[in-house]
């Protein structure tokens, strides 16, 4: 009887190239899975550009008109700025002119309400008073004479507010 050695050595350069040879099998069956993948999703994605295509185009063809409406827009902004610029301080006078002459009317008030005061507490007191200020009709004269320089100063003020305006133009 023989006997038999059931003993198999294999070089290691060998066993080196089998598990390099099934490790690039694996890899390359990933790479191709992989592939197919990118492949059907890049289909996916060039259907989805055809679908969105009609929209888009429908969607970015107004916005040339809409750029020239928001020059318009904003070139009508410079132009009611401008205008801001110049009324505002016309307006201003105008207000201050309007406080002037409140300023003078309730002054003269203040002087009528004295006067009248002082002639019906005179009717009613026993005594004759003299008036704190000068004369009610003299005051009453004052307060007219004072609302008609008024009047005539606006007068005034538009009339050179119409020559302004006629010259800009």
């Amino acid at each position: 009887m023989t006997v038999m050695l059931l003993e198999a050595s294999i070089p290691l350069s060998t066993l080196l190239y089998v598990v390099l040879g099934l490790a690039g099998s694996v890899a390359l069956v990933a790479l191709t899975v992989f592939l197919f993948k990118a492949a059907s999703a890049a289909g996916h994605i060039g259907k989805l550009v055809k679908d969105i295509a009609p929209d888009l185009e429908k969607t970015l063809e107004p916005l040339p008109e809409t750029t020239k409406n928001i020059e318009l827009i904003s070139g009508n902004l410079v132009d009611i700025t401008d205008e801001l610029a110049d009324v505002t301080p016309d307006l201003l006078d105008d207000v201050e002119g309007m406080l002037n002459a409140l300023g003078s009317v309730t002054e003269s008030l203040s002087s009528v309400i004295t006067g009248v005061t002082d002639g019906v507490s005179s009717l009613f007191s026993g005594k004759r008073r003299k008036p704190a200020g000068s004369s009610t009709t003299s005051q009453v004269l004052a307060i007219a004479g004072a609302l008609l320089g008024l009047m005539k100063k606006s007068k005034e003020k538009e009339t050179a507010k119409k020559k302004k305006k006629k010259k800009k133009r």
